[in-house]
């Protein structure tokens, strides 16, 4: 427990949730295979789920109200925000995007693989 009526459970398998609070109201559930979430809150009401195998979405909130899902796989996404309204997706594999946004309403795609393309916005 990391701090007053902090709850840390932890339990292994598909399934199963492992929520850790490092603070008063905040969750950090951590499930372990696919099709498993992974939420982490790092701060009041600021979630940061994260799932691994294909198909799966890991978003992360690095502040309130902004999202970072992460999927691992091809033609799986992975946006992630760095900012209000700010996304970055990435996805891993041939034929599979990878668009990230460094401000709001900038767009950075970058695909890796053959045949595939690699262009990057500059502004809106």
């Amino acid at each position: 427990m990391r701090g007053p009526g902090v709850r840390v459970p932890a339990m292994r398998g598909p399934g199963v949730r492992v929520p850790a609070m490092r603070g008063p109201g905040v969750r950090v559930p951590a499930m372990r295979g696919p099709g498993v979430r992974v939420p982490a809150m790092r701060g009041p009401g600021v979630r940061v789920p994260a799932m691994r195998g294909p198909g799966v979405r890991v978003p992360a909130m690095r502040g309130p109200g902004v999202r970072v899902p992460a999927m691992r796989g091809p033609g799986v996404r992975v946006p992630a925000m760095r900012g209000p309204g700010v996304r970055v997706p990435a996805m891993r594999g041939p034929g599979v995007r990878v668009p990230a946004m460094r401000g709001p309403g900038v767009r950075v795609h970058a695909m890796r693989g053959p045949g595939v393309r690699v262009h990057a916005m500059r502004g809106l």
